[in-house]
């Protein structure tokens, strides 16, 4: 049976930088629905940037439940080189959640990532923004595209 990490989290918590050390360290092979929703978008000529790829993806979510994320990363899983260890960087709703939770062809384990200094978060996102030579507009608020604290608690359930 594979092993799946399910990562998810605010924007800045250190998502990617988890899948990546479970990469380096272990081997896992990483999926990003970031890439999953670019490729997405490019064969269907939509826009690429962020608040393009959220809007997407809650469009995929609308479309099939959130059963989209899993059934796009069912299909990597089984491509040569995957191996039995995928880690999933990031899972966004509950309604995603569940259908890797239902999963009889997984074992699934969850990771939510907590920074609780919001000045740290916000200092997280304007170097990361730096770094990628973006002209920070949004404060950190306003860039964080993860749903309500309410639907965080459903995703950790």
């Amino acid at each position: 049976m594979r092993g799946v990490v399910l990562i998810s989290g605010h924007l800045c918590t250190g998502k990617s930088e988890l899948a990546e050390a479970l990469h380096t360290e272990f081997g896992y092979f990483v999926i990003k629905s970031s890439s999953i929703l670019k490729e997405l978008a490019v064969k269907e000529e939509h826009p690429t940037d962020r608040i393009a790829l959220q809007r997407l993806g809650d469009e995929m979510d609308a479309r099939t439940g959130g059963k989209w994320l899993y059934d796009e990363v069912m299909k990597i899983a089984e491509g040569d080189g995957v191996g039995e260890r995928v880690v999933v960087d990031n899972v966004r709703t509950q309604e995603q959640m569940e259908h890797f939770r239902a999963s009889s062809e997984i074992a699934a384990i969850h990771v939510h990532l907590y920074v609780h200094d919001k000045d740290a978060l916000d200092q997280r996102w304007r170097e990361r923004e730096r770094i990628r030579g973006i002209t920070v507009v949004n404060a950190y608020p306003d860039a964080d595209l993860v749903k309500d604290e309410e639907d965080i608690q459903h995703v950790l359930l």
